[in-house]
C-alpha cells in the first residue's frame, strides 16, 4: 500500500511502531524495518547517552531499513543536544519530536537530509510545527497509550488533514487493519501502533506486561499524571492501585506555578526514569498501554502482525467500496 507516508519515509506499509518508553529497544526497531515498517528508539530508554548511542550503531549494522529517533524536546530534557548529537551521528533518517518546541531539531535533522514527524495534540501544536518546517505529523489522539491525547481520533485527524500540506499519521487506539482503513478514510497518511507492538515476539518488555495487554478490555485502561508529571494512559495493576493516580497536593501545587513547574516536571522525569528501568526488568507493574490493548488477543511475530493488519485493512476497504456501489 503506498501512501503520502510511505513515499515519505521509504517504506511499504503506513504503519509506525510508537517510541516506548521502558518498551522500544533495538531488536524492536530491526524487527520493523526487516518488515517493511518503522520503529522509534527513545534515548531515555538507555541509561546513558554513549549507551544510546552503541544502539544506535548495533541497529546500523544489522539492517539497512528505516528507523526512528524519538526526541523529548522540552527544557525537561536536560540530555537533548547531547542525544541529537548522537542521532545525528548515527546517520538516522528519521527524528521523531515530541512534547515541546521541536525547531532546532527540525533544522538540524533537515541539515543532515533526514525526516522530521512531531507528535501533536491539538490543531494549534500542528500547525505550528508545520510551520517549523515538520515533514509529517503525528495526531496523538485520545485512546493512545503513553502521554495520550484527549481529542477524538474522528475530529483532530481530519481537522489536521483540512489545514496542513503533510502527511499526518493517526497515532492512538488502532491495534488492527479496521483502525488503520478508518484512519485512512479520515484522510490520515498511516497509523501509529504502540499498545499492539507490546505484545510482539521481538519486543523485550516483561512477560507479564504483554500478557496483562492480552487480557485487557478497554475498561482496564487509567489516565494518570503521576508518574511522570505528564497524563498517561496505564492498566491497571495492584501497584499502580497502591500508588494511587491523583497527583499528591505537594505537587500538584508546584506544577500549578510557572516558577516552580519546570524544575518540579525535570525532577519527576528523573524518578520517572528511575521507575523505567525496575519496569523494563520486571521489577515494578506500572505498564503503560493505549485503550486498543481490548483489541489484542495474542503475541505474535511482528512481521506476522504487519502481514495481518495489511490483509485486515485491504478487506475492510474493499467491503467498503461494494457497500458504496
Amino acid at each position: 500500500m503506498q501512501t503520502p507516508l510511505t513515499r515519505l519515509l521509504g517504506i511499504r506499509a503506513p504503519i509506525l511502531v510508537g517510541p516506548m518508553t521502558a518498551v522500544s529497544e533495538e531488536n524492536l526497531v530491526v524487527a520493523a524495518a526487516e518488515a517493511g515498517i518503522v520503529a522509534g528508539l527513545p534515548p531515555h530508554n538507555y541509561e546513558s547517552v554513549d549507551a544510546f548511542a552503541a544502539a544506535l550503531g548495533r541497529i546500523r549494522a544489522r539492517t539497512s531499513g528505516p528507523f526512528a529517533v524519538n526526541l523529548i524536546v522540552n527544557r525537561a530534557n536536560v540530555r537533548l543536544p547531547r542525544q541529537l548529537e548522537a542521532a545525528l551521528d548515527a546517520k538516522t533518517p528519521i527524528f521523531v519530536a515530541s512534547l515541546g518546541d521541536p525547531e532546532e531539531v527540525i533544522r538540524r535533522a533537515h541539515a543532515a537530509n533526514a525526516k522530521v514527524i512531531c507528535d501533536v495534540s491539538t490543531l494549534a501544536h500542528g500547525e505550528r510545527a508545520v510551520r517549523a518546517g515538520a515533514d509529517a505529523l503525528n495526531a496523538v489522539v485520545a485512546g493512545a497509550g503513553g502521554h495520550a491525547g484527549h481529542i477524538t481520533a474522528f475530529a483532530l485527524v481530519p481537522s489536521l488533514v483540512d489545514r496542513v500540506k503533510v502527511p499526518v499519521v493517526c497515532a492512538g487506539g488502532v491495534a488492527d487493519g479496521r483502525g488503520l482503513a478508518a484512519a485512512l478514510m479520515l484522510g490520515a497518511s498511516g497509523v501509529q501502533m504502540g499498545t499492539r507492538f507490546i505484545a510482539c515476539n521481538e519486543c523485550e518488555a516483561a512477560r507479564g506486561w504483554k500478557d496483562a495487554i492480552v487480557r485487557a478490555t478497554p475498561d482496564d485502561l487509567v489516565l494518570t499524571e503521576r508518574l511522570s508529571g505528564v497524563m498517561g494512559s496505564y492498566l491497571k495493576t495492584a501497584e499502580l492501585s497502591r500508588m494511587g493516580t491523583a497527583m499528591p497536593l505537594p505537587l500538584a501545587l508546584l506544577m500549578r506555578s510557572k516558577r516552580t513547574r519546570g524544575l518540579t516536571q525535570k525532577a519527576m522525569l528523573v524518578l520517572a526514569s528511575r521507575k523505567m528501568s525496575e519496569i523494563r526488568k520486571g521489577e515494578r507493574a506500572l505498564w503503560s498501554a493505549g485503550q486498543s490493548a481490548g483489541l489484542v488477543h495474542d503475541t505474535l511475530p511482528l512481521a506476522t502482525i504487519v502481514e495481518r493488519v495489511m490483509r485486515e485493512c485491504h478487506d475492510v476497504l474493499a467491503k467498503a467500496e461494494t457497500l458504496t456501489r
